[in-house]
């Protein structure tokens, strides 16, 4: 059984599985008693040795913490609003990652908290990305026009549908190898860890090609929209480029990144 089918086979079982985590993880034991045991924060970003079972192991962990905690109530306010949520981390002085050989020093408490202070984003941040890049004030009304109210809100619910599932997925995966100890930062992670190197630099290319694609997506239409409210004065071509050189001067303005 290779990585990928003991991933899916653990991911599958996990209520059926014990989550408590005073228990060590996989090969720990022997580890320690030969002195071959190496903390997480003395690893490799990538290390091909370490096991899926490690990363379930600290994955569980995490969540049978994050479960402890009490939970958030729910602020309006802050839930629209674009700022970033700041967690309270214990910060400690001397904390250097830079080199292998000062990351050895680090206490498992000191990498724990370096980890938590990676979690900034927020409800407000991925409730804007969402109206404002799927559905925008331009493309659905487009959409809505071109096709019809049926075919329109037809497509969009099929669409929306598969996204969901799809978002689903990678929060399983997600949550099922995503640790303090371990923290996964993107999508390629997630690939590494349930498949293997190849398939990090496979994805990490389909998401550079993906992030390309939705750049002149966006170029294109807010090209379409400059060229309709100039009532098509302006030449098309002028257009997008009108755009790229307005956004790439606005986004020099450090106030308005956030």
């Amino acid at each position: 059984m290779d990585r990928t089918d003991m991933a899916q086979a653990d991911l599958d079982h996990t209520d059926m599985v014990d989550t408590k985590a005073d228990r060590s993880p996989p090969g720990y034991d022997n580890a320690v008693a030969s002195g071959s045991y190496i903390r997480p924060q003395a690893r490799k970003i990538y290390d091909p040795s370490v096991t899926i079972e490690e990363y379930i192991y600290y994955a569980r962990k995490t969540r049978a913490e994050q479960d402890g905690l009490e939970k958030p109530k729910t602020q309006w306010a802050a839930f629209f609003s674009k700022k970033e949520a700041h967690h309270e981390v214990d910060e400690k002085s001397g904390a250097n990652v830079a080199t292998h050989d000062q990351r050895m020093h680090i206490s498992d408490e000191e990498w724990t908290n370096a980890s938590r202070a990676f979690r900034t984003a927020s409800m407000g941040a991925a409730f804007y990305l969402i109206t404002t890049d799927i559905l925008g004030p331009f493309a659905a009304p487009f959409a809505i026009a071109t096709l019809g109210y049926g075919p329109g809100i037809a497509l969009f619910t099929v669409f929306g549908f598969f996204a969901g599932y799809s978002g689903y997925l990678v929060w399983h995966v997600f949550m099922g190898v995503d640790s303090h100890e371990f923290p996964a930062r993107n999508y390629g992670d997630l690939a590494f860890r349930t498949w293997g190197r190849i398939a990090r630099h496979v994805l990490n290319f389909l998401q550079a090609v993906a992030l390309l694609l939705l750049l002149g997506q966006v170029v294109i239409l807010f090209g379409q929209n400059i060229s309709q409210m100039s009532k098509f004065r302006l030449c098309y071509a002028v257009c997008p480029l009108l755009f790229v050189i307005v956004g790439f001067f606005l986004g020099q303005i450090r106030t308005l990144r956030n």
